[in-house]
């Protein structure tokens, strides 16, 4: 069996956590500008738990240009608090999933990037549907190490 990624692209709700004069809107991830959006924020995404064998397979959170994410939750409990300069961070969510689900991720800042550049990228984000052998990840997510 091959890897099976969900991306988590659209339908990203974005609350400004700082000024309350500002109203939520929904973004697309990866964003390719951090002149868009100015942190601290919260990012908030529902979706669906994936049909997966829990004896063969097993789903993970894969979280890659996450530079500044200071916390990640699901279903308002904490999976993650990583250390700055984390990069990118896997997180196995087998026994976690609800049928409906909440990934809220708040964001501290944004890496620098020259105003010119075209390289910027903030936030992959998908669930992985691999097997249950072989696949290095954080059992409950409780760690604040990075992964590449």
């Amino acid at each position: 069996m091959t890897e099976h990624l969900i991306r988590l692209r659209g339908g990203w709700q974005c609350d400004p956590s700082i000024d309350e004069g500002v109203s939520s809107r929904f973004v697309t991830l990866p964003l390719h500008s951090p002149m868009t959006l100015s942190a601290p924020l919260r990012l908030i995404r529902w979706f669906g738990s994936p049909r997966f064998d829990l004896d063969h397979e097993r789903i993970l959170l894969r979280m890659e240009h996450i530079e500044g994410l200071a916390i990640a939750r699901l279903n308002d409990r904490e999976i993650a608090r990583p250390s700055p300069g984390t990069a990118n961070l896997v997180l196995s969510l087998d026994e976690q999933l609800l049928a409906r689900n909440q990934l809220v991720l708040e964001i501290d800042s944004f890496p620098s990037a020259p105003r010119d550049s075209d390289d910027f990228t903030w936030g992959k984000i998908a669930l992985a549907i691999v097997p249950r052998t072989g696949i290095p990840v954080e059992p409950r997510g409780d760690s604040e190490k990075s992964h590449r």
